[in-house]
């Protein structure tokens, strides 16, 4: 999309800056502000009137907090407040009340206009609707959320089938490290001890299952082991 450039008759526009900035104001597909270096805002774009449903009048100097949603103008006014104090770039995101009277999410970014001794004269300021972004994010969260909830509740019905099946039941990772043991074979082994410090409970002697073309496809043990009462015993795994 290209800009259309004002024929030769109306070239004063070029020469007047302030007309200039206005022309490009209301070119540009966002809401656009300006404001003084007090923070009060005069001018606001047709983007920012048709949004609001309010006329520029209702708007000008501190009247925008018509517009932003109470739960967010205090935060809203810290920072902006921050900004003009500082002269640093000013960051905001907070609801806005559109002419319908739904808030949408925006994000609100105020840049200072400096004088060529470097004092803020001015300052220009863009609103993007955010309100996508923000919901989808919430999606995202509330899925993460329920699908961990999800996953505790598997391991919460993994345990308790474990713990109250009548055999010895025991997970390893990938170095035959425990890393759980189920009630049974606390009752038979011991956990203090051994678990904490995931040592294995009994001498292995592991060797490759069928071999095919070099290649192991699995493997077999057989251990022996003792109980705490001082009982042994030997059992074999695949």
């Amino acid at each position: 999309m290209a800009a259309v450039i004002p024929p030769p008759q109306d070239s004063a526009v070029f020469e007047n800056p302030g007309q200039l900035y206005r022309l490009i104001a209301e070119t540009v597909p966002l809401m656009v502000w300006t404001a003084t270096v007090d923070g009060g805002v005069d001018f606001v774009n047709q983007r920012v009137l048709e949004y609001t449903g309010l006329d520029s009048a209702r708007l000008e100097g501190w009247n925008w907090k018509a517009v932003v949603h109470p739960d967010d103008w205090e935060h809203c006014v810290s920072n902006w407040t921050r900004a003009l104090q500082s002269g640093e770039r000013s960051e905001n995101e907070m609801r806005l009340r559109r002419a319908d009277g739904a808030y949408r999410w925006h994000h609100g970014s105020g840049v200072p206009l400096r004088d060529a001794d470097g004092h803020v004269v001015r300052w220009f300021g863009v609103c993007t609707d955010i309100e996508d972004q923000i919901r989808g994010a919430q999606v995202l969260e509330s899925l993460v959320a329920e699908r961990t909830r999800a996953l505790l509740d598997s391991e919460l019905r993994f345990r308790s089938f474990m713990d109250n099946a009548p055999a010895i039941a025991w997970i390893k990772d990938a170095q035959f490290r425990y890393t759980y043991i189920n009630r049974a074979h606390e009752r038979f082994h011991g956990r203090r001890k051994h678990f904490a410090q995931r040592v294995p409970l009994f001498r292995r002697w592991r060797r490759p299952l069928m071999p095919m073309a070099g290649r192991v496809t699995g493997w077999w043990s057989s251990f022996r082991f003792r109980t705490l009462r001082g009982g042994r015993g030997s059992a074999a795994s695949a």
